[in-house]
């Protein structure tokens, strides 16, 4: 497509003209491929940072609810103590 506008250009002797229409046309393509592929990493990222975020509340929380759980249900002589 380039060739063909420098060329058109050269003939009529607006080739600056064709220049830049010939750069707007690559701008709005351009514009166009960063819309759809922001569009596309949006969702990407919203899930990668809950992961993370669940991860990091799971790390936090886990090791204490499992000492609970494991200080409910055994004791000492593993015996079963839930009411006390």
């Amino acid at each position: 497509m380039v060739p063909q506008m420098i060329n058109i250009g050269e003939q009529s002797g607006k080739i600056d003209e064709m220049l830049g229409k010939t750069a707007q046309v690559y701008e709005d393509e351009l514009d166009e491929q960063i819309k759809a592929i922001s569009t596309l990493i949006e969702p990407i990222l919203m899930v990668v940072m809950a992961l993370m975020a669940g991860g990091l509340i799971g790390a936090i929380l886990f090791p204490n609810l499992f000492a609970s759980y494991k200080s409910l249900i055994f004791s000492k002589g593993r015996e079963w103590r839930i009411f006390y």
